[in-house]
């Protein structure tokens, strides 16, 4: 499953030039949505969980690799906001990772689940919110 996280990224990597990021951040939220679904309803069926949880991690590490290219763009934050658009979005990063662990770790697995669908919900809205860029 953790093999996905390496494959989105290295597709991401790939496709930096070609792909625009809205629409694909907005793909990939509601590719995650889905599969975050899909593992509540398949509870029992350890091929979907396994299944869905590959694509689970290759959304993440798409979104991972395209979020490291737009941080540091500077035609999408403007010149003067980019040190201070890349900080937040970096500790915002950073304490969502954190968030996640403690969840993952102390919280019962039907939590777990519950808070990556909500957050891919939001994540779907506030890809939809962003202001296009040229390219990743």
């Amino acid at each position: 499953v953790n093999g996905g996280a390496v494959v989105g990224m290295l597709t991401a990597y790939l496709s930096r030039e070609t792909l625009r990021l809205q629409l694909v951040f907005t793909l990939l939220a509601a590719i995650t949505v889905t599969s975050y679904t899909g593992m509540v309803l398949c509870q029992d069926d350890l091929v979907m969980i396994i299944s869905l949880g590959f694509v689970i991690k290759f959304t993440y590490g798409f979104v991972q690799m395209s979020t490291n290219f737009f941080v540091h763009d500077e035609r999408y934050f403007g010149a003067m906001k980019l040190p201070l658009a890349a900080e937040v979005t970096t500790n915002i990063g950073m304490l969502g990772g954190a968030v996640g662990v403690v969840i993952a770790c102390f919280a019962p697995p039907w939590s777990a689940l519950l808070a990556g669908l909500v957050v891919g919900v939001l994540q779907t809205v506030l890809a939809s919110t962003m202001c296009e860029q040229d390219r990743l």
